[in-house]
């Protein structure tokens, strides 16, 4: 009987152990998702900042240039550069998150 009850423990301890462990890997295969995916939308967003802008000004650096002037930056240029809603959003962006 003794035996018997220590299995069921056991048994109980190995079951609370393994949704510990799956909720734990769902948190962190998610986090990483999450990660990775923001990483990949970095690398678009510097590959399209490159392409249409970078070709005809230079790398500059980022920082070289505040949120605000940044912003007034992409409105004058955004119909030179051909740029989209959508792609002049993304640039702005990614300017602004490196300009620290």
């Amino acid at each position: 009987m003794h035996r018997a009850t220590l299995l069921r423990a056991f048994a109980s301890s190995a079951a609370v152990l393994a949704l510990l462990v799956a909720l734990g890997c769902a948190t962190d295969s998610a986090g990483r998702g999450d990660r990775n995916t923001e990483l990949h939308q970095d690398a678009a967003a510097e590959r399209l900042w490159r392409r249409k802008c970078v070709d005809c000004h230079g790398l500059h650096a980022p920082s070289r240039h505040s949120d605000a002037d940044w912003k007034r930056i992409m409105d004058d240029m955004a119909q030179e550069a051909h740029l989209t809603a959508a792609e002049k959003a993304t640039i702005l962006a990614f300017l602004q998150a490196r300009n620290d």
